[in-house]
């Protein structure tokens, strides 16, 4: 081994050891609180007490006078609690986890750390961390109302919904409309199909489109009748997005087995647009709806003068051949 080498071993060697020295202390904190996790003798506020001084310990300045966030040890750190608290075992103490990220969260003014929090919070939050997010919804500070969106949407508590709701119908940045009905979107919440109603006609394209696409996401018979009542009446811009929407919802009914719900909704759409890619999506919802009363579509379909409408006819045959050799005979 030549010398340069030897060198950048024995770095490697001693950045090693003095990360494993700076993680060394909050291995033993750890330890401790998965021991008391799983005490019957330490009450829930006590272990939300030991949580708070651990993430003061964790989230501490680096001594190195590195940028102003979590260590790697102290980041690492946070996981393993996380984790552990998640295990099905000591699960009963994940509100005191959660209130005390809350707690530190509020004496924290690091940017950094906070965002961590949030992260962490929108692992472990429930009910007990929605006031705290909502509140953060309506701060000046853009980043931390991303990051407490983000842990909103995953929050399984009803009012997780609710907040983000509220959140809506006072927002007038269009972006920031558009976050927020994502999220509506993704947690694919029933209860804010009329909330997300009223944006299908709004003057701002991307909002209308994010309301369109969080409604079929959905999928719901409500959102559905949300997404038809608009259709007729709207912007030529416009249909293509409902129309992709309403596939969307559609497919959500199919694979939930609504599918005589969703092959009305396929064969509709397939009426209404000109659009190959929608036509296609159309004719594919209603072969898989329908497989045993397919033929007459992928004949008909075999016989277009669109190339790839004949290639999709002709995959489709393969990729249901039992039900469309049944219907044959």
């Amino acid at each position: 081994m030549n010398t340069v080498a030897q060198i950048s071993q024995v770095v490697r060697q001693a950045s090693f050891q003095q990360q494993a020295d700076r993680a060394e202390p909050h291995r033993q904190r750890l330890e401790q609180l998965e021991q008391a996790a799983g005490a019957a003798g330490v009450t829930d506020r006590q272990f939300q007490q030991m949580c708070l001084e651990a993430l003061a310990e964790f989230l501490s300045p680096d001594p190195e006078g590195r940028p102003p966030q979590p260590t790697r040890e102290g980041a690492a750190a946070i996981d393993r609690l996380v984790n552990s608290i998640l295990h099905p075992k000591r699960k009963n103490r994940r509100t005191a986890l959660a209130l005390a990220m809350l707690e530190h969260l509020d004496k924290t003014a690091r940017i950094n750390d906070r965002v961590f929090l949030l992260r962490q919070l929108a692992v472990v939050g429930e009910g007990e961390s929605v006031a705290r997010l909502s509140a953060l919804l309506a701060g000046d500070d853009a980043i931390l109302r991303h990051y407490a969106l983000r842990a909103l949407e995953c929050n399984p508590a009803p009012g997780a919904a609710a907040a983000i709701v509220a959140a809506l119908e006072k927002a007038t940045d269009s972006d920031w409309q558009v976050a927020l009905i994502n999220s509506l979107g993704a947690r694919r919440e029933k209860t804010a199909v009329p909330a997300l109603a009223k944006y299908l006609d709004n003057k701002q394209v991307e909002v209308a489109r994010a309301a369109a696409m969080a409604l079929g996401n959905i999928g719901t018979a409500e959102a559905v009748k949300a997404l038809e009542g608009v259709a007729g009446k709207a912007s030529a811009e416009l249909k293509p997005l409902l129309a992709e929407a309403r596939l969307l919802a559609a497919e959500r009914l199919r694979t939930a087995g609504q599918t005589e719900a969703a092959e009305k909704i396929f064969a509709a759409v397939a009426t209404e647009v000109q659009q190959r890619h929608l036509k296609i999506a159309a004719l594919r919802g209603r072969v898989l709806c329908r497989p045993q009363q397919a033929l007459p579509l992928l004949i008909n379909a075999l016989r277009s003068d669109d190339l790839e409408i004949q290639a999709t006819a002709a995959r489709l045959t393969l990729e249901v051949p039992g039900q469309i050799g049944r219907a044959h005979v």
